[in-house]
Formats: C-alpha cells, sequence, structure tokens
C-alpha cells in the first residue's frame, strides 16, 4: 500500500547522508500526513455511503412489509365471504365464482409479497449478523420487521385454507353430483332392459342385455354414495340432499331387479315347456315312422 511505501522510504532515507536524509524525511513525513488525511476522508465516505445504503435498504424493506401488510388485508376482505356457507350457496353462480376468483387473485398478490419481503428482510438480518458495526437500533428494526412478516405470513397461511377448503368442498360437491347422475342414468337404462323383457316371447340376449344394465346400475349406485359419504364430512346438508335422490334411484334399482327375477323366471319356465315340447315332439315322430 502506500503508507508502507512511504514507511519503506523513510527507513531508506535514514541511510542517506545526514544532510540529504533530514530533507527527505521531512518532505517523507509531510506526504505521509497528506496521506492520513486522505485515508480519513476516504474512511469516512465509504463510512456514510455504507450508512446511506443502511438506510436506504432498511426503508426498502420497510416499504416491502408494508405492502405485503396492505395485500394481507385485502386478502382478508376477499376471502372473507367463503366462510359464509349459506351466503356463498345463495348467490348465482357468476357471482359466486367472482368472488372466488377475487379470492384467488388476492391470495396470488399475497403470497407473492409474502415470499418477497421474508426473502429481503431475510438477507438484510444474514448481512447484519455478518458485520461487527452493526448498531442495537438496526437489528432491533430488523427483528420488529421479521415479527412483522411472520405476522402477516400467518394470516395468508390461514386464508389460503379458507379458500383451498371452500375448493375442496366445492370439488366434492361436484364429483358426488356427477356420480349421482350417472347412476340415475345407469338406473333409468336397466329399468328399460327389464321393461323388454315381455312374459312371452323373452330371449337369451334381451336377459343377457338386463343382467349387464342391472350390474352396471348397481356399481353406478355403489360409487354415488361413495361419493356423498365423503361429501358429508365437508357439507352435510348437500350430502344429505344428494342422499335422499340416491334412496329414489335405490327403490327403482330394487324393483327393477325383482321384475327380472320374475320375468327371468317366466323365461325359464318357458325354456323347460319348449325344450319337453321338442323331445315329445321327435319321440311321436319316430313312432309314426
Amino acid at each position: 500500500t502506500t503508507k508502507m511505501f512511504i514507511m519503506t522510504k523513510l527507513v531508506d532515507a535514514k541511510r542517506l547522508p545526514a544532510s540529504i536524509s533530514q530533507e527527505i524525511s521531512t518532505k517523507l513525513k509531510q506526504l505521509q500526513g497528506q496521506l492520513e488525511v486522505h485515508t480519513k476522508r476516504l474512511n469516512d465516505l465509504k463510512a456514510k455511503t455504507a450508512e446511506r445504503k443502511k438506510v436506504a435498504l432498511m426503508r426498502e424493506a420497510e416499504v416491502l412489509v408494508s405492502a405485503l401488510e396492505q395485500l394481507t388485508t385485502k386478502l382478508s376482505e376477499a376471502a372473507l365471504p367463503l366462510t359464509d356457507a349459506a351466503r356463498m350457496d345463495s348467490l348465482a353462480p357468476p357471482e359466486a365464482k367472482k368472488v372466488k376468483d377475487q379470492a384467488s387473485k388476492a391470495e396470488g398478490k399475497a403470497s407473492v409479497a409474502l415470499a418477497k419481503a421474508r426473502a429481503f428482510v431475510h438477507e438484510r438480518q444474514v448481512e447484519a449478523r455478518s458485520r461487527s458495526t452493526t448498531s442495537a437500533e438496526s437489528a432491533a428494526a430488523l427483528l420488529k420487521l421479521s415479527a412483522r412478516v411472520s405476522t402477516a405470513q400467518a394470516e395468508v397461511t390461514k386464508w389460503q385454507r379458507v379458500t383451498g377448503a371452500r375448493e375442496e368442498v366445492e370439488s366434492k360437491v361436484r364429483q358426488a353430483t356427477e356420480q349421482a347422475k350417472a347412476a340415475e342414468e345407469k338406473v333409468s337404462l336397466a329399468k328399460q332392459a327389464v321393461d323388454e323383457l315381455e312374459a312371452q316371447g323373452v330371449t337369451a340376449a334381451q336377459v343377457k342385455n338386463a343382467d349387464q344394465a342391472l350390474n352396471a346400475a348397481n356399481m353406478a349406485m355403489r360409487s354415488a354414495r361413495q361419493a356423498v359419504e365423503t361429501l358429508a364430512s365437508v357439507d352435510e346438508e348437500e350430502a344429505m340432499l344428494l342422499q335422499q335422490g340416491l334412496r329414489e334411484q335405490q327403490e327403482l334399482l330394487d324393483a327393477a331387479n325383482a321384475a327380472k327375477k320374475e320375468k327371468q323366471g317366466s323365461f325359464l319356465a318357458q325354456s323347460i315347456l319348449a325344450e319337453v315340447e321338442k323331445q315329445v315332439g321327435d319321440m311321436e315322430q319316430s313312432l309314426a315312422r
């Protein structure tokens, strides 16, 4: 460095003749003094620059945390209606969709702001711990900002659960409704297939078709009941409505099963009689010869 260079030259100057050494040493010491003045000014400038940077970073951290808190408040306002199931159910589909979309949009903005503020404050805390010159005031300010971020995070997480829970309920309602509708269609097809079984002239193909339709209806009813039971854990009222519809469909399916057994019995009796009549006819023809 320049300081070490001047000190080395001072040592070298002492080896010169006294008359020359005195003059050079004096000038070197003057330069050394100037260097110390400039070094002090440079250090002061660095300190002031570092302080300005620290203040700017703290100001930016404050802005990020304040923005996060504002977005968290907006999320709370947007998601609050989702906690009132009766109100949501009373809304027309477009209005309900608007409420959910607004809550989802607010949740997205708050989540982004949370990630940004949390990372920024954490970086400032790491920097502060690595510097021995960090003041107690700065450390305390960062600690307060970190606490505010944690509070906002808890609030965002709470409303994320609300929006997620509402989406889960709607998904289960949709799934149970679709399963119940599918079961109703299968029961209708099974009833139609059984109605086609006439007491006279029943064919094996018709019986097979009725068996397949009834099996499909029974499987669809089991799936629908399972979906409704799952729904009951999150929306008991909606589940009860669907269960009532399934009970009605089960009664129709039971009636179709009973009718099929009765008509299949007639079909078997006809088959036996036809087979016996054929054998008797064959025997009569043999005797006639």
